[in-house]
C-alpha cells in the first residue's frame, strides 16, 4: 500500500493533494486539534513508540498525559479554564501537541545545559496545566529540578496593555492561586510561587540566578519583554525559552517584541504548528 501511495504522489502529486484534503475532510488523520490537523500518513509521536525501544520524549509524555487524564477524571486536578466542560479531561486531547512541545523543551534544555540541579520558569501559570508537563519530564530524566512560576491569579489589569490588547483586561479572573498549589501538590517540594503582576513581582519574588527553560505565557506584550529582560542574562547555554502565543493573530504584539528582543542575538528561533515558538540560545 505505501508504494502505491508512493508511485502515486510522484507521478501525480495532484491527486495525491487531493486524495489528502478529502481524507481530512472525512477525519482521516492521525490528530486534530488546536486547528491543526495530522494527516493519517503522519504518525504522532506518542503513538510510535515501538516496544523494547525506550524513547524518552515519546514514552514519558504518554505516561504523563494518562496520569493527569486520570487525576483530572477524579478531579484531583481542576481546569477552570475549562469549567464549561462535562468532562475536563476531554480538553488534553486538542492540546496534545501543545504539551508535548512543552515536555520536549524542558527534557532538551536540561540535557543541553547539563546541570546537576535544574531551574525551570514559567511566566503565567494558570492552573499549573503546562507546568505540570514541563515538571514530570524532569521527573522522567531524573534529575532534581525546581520550577519558579509567576502568575497574578487574578484578573489582567488594563494598565499594563497596549491599546490594541486594553481587551484582555479583566479576563482570568477566575484563577486562584490555591486550585494551582492542589493541582500541583505532588510536586510540592519542586515549586516556588510567586504571586504579583509582572514585572512589579521580581523585586519581591524568589527568583532563580540561573536557568535552563523558562516558559512564557502572559499574552500580553509588556510583561512578555519584562520578562525577556529580567531572565534572558540567566539562561544557560542550551537553554530553551518557550512561547505560547507567539503566532496568534490575537497576540500579534506579543510576537513583535519577541522578534526585536532576539534581533541580532545568538540564537535560533524555531515557530511551530501549534503557534508557540521555541528560541534556542547557544
Amino acid at each position: 500500500m505505501i508504494d502505491i501511495k508512493h508511485k502515486v504522489g510522484k507521478n501525480f502529486p495532484r491527486l495525491l493533494s487531493l486524495w489528502r484534503i478529502i481524507r481530512i475532510s472525512k477525519g482521516r488523520f492521525s490528530f486534530s486539534g488546536w486547528g491543526m490537523y495530522t494527516d493519517s500518513f503522519t504518525t504522532p509521536p506518542w503513538n510510535s513508540i515501538f516496544e523494547g525501544i525506550e524513547v524518552d520524549s515519546a514514552l514519558g509524555f504518554q505516561r504523563a498525559n494518562n496520569t493527569l487524564e486520570a487525576q483530572i477524571k477524579s478531579k484531583k486536578f481542576q481546569l477552570t479554564q475549562f469549567a464549561h466542560l462535562p468532562d475536563q479531561s476531554t480538553a488534553l486531547t486538542p492540546l496534545k501537541w501543545r504539551h508535548f512541545f512543552v515536555y520536549w523543551s524542558a527534557l532538551s534544555a536540561a540535557k543541553a545545559t547539563k546541570r546537576e540541579f535544574i531551574n525551570l520558569v514559567e511566566m503565567g501559570t494558570c492552573d499549573g496545566l503546562t507546568a505540570y508537563f514541563a515538571m514530570s519530564s524532569m521527573e522522567e530524566l531524573g534529575v532534581n529540578f525546581k520550577c519558579y512560576m509567576y502568575d497574578a491569579w487574578t484578573a489582567m489589569k488594563g494598565d499594563n496593555l497596549l491599546e490594541s490588547e486594553k481587551s484582555k483586561a479583566g479576563m482570568y479572573s477566575y484563577l486562584n492561586l490555591n486550585t494551582t498549589l492542589s493541582n500541583l501538590e505532588y510536586f510540592e517540594k519542586q515549586t516556588i510561587f510567586n504571586k504579583g503582576y509582572v514585572p512589579d513581582s521580581f523585586s519581591s519574588a524568589n527568583n532563580p540566578a540561573e536557568i535552563s527553560w523558562i516558559h512564557i505565557d502572559l499574552n500580553a506584550s509588556a510583561p512578555t519583554r519584562s520578562s525577556l529582560e529580567f531572565f534572558y542574562s540567566s539562561m544557560l547555554e542550551g537553554g530553551i525559552f518557550l512561547f505560547d502565543d507567539y503566532a496568534s493573530h490575537d497576540h500579534i504584539e506579543t510576537k513583535r517584541v519577541v522578534d526585536e528582543f532576539f534581533h541580532q542575538k545568538n540564537v535560533n528561533l524555531l515557530q511551530l504548528p501549534t503557534g508557540q515558538c521555541m528560541v534556542f540560545k547557544i
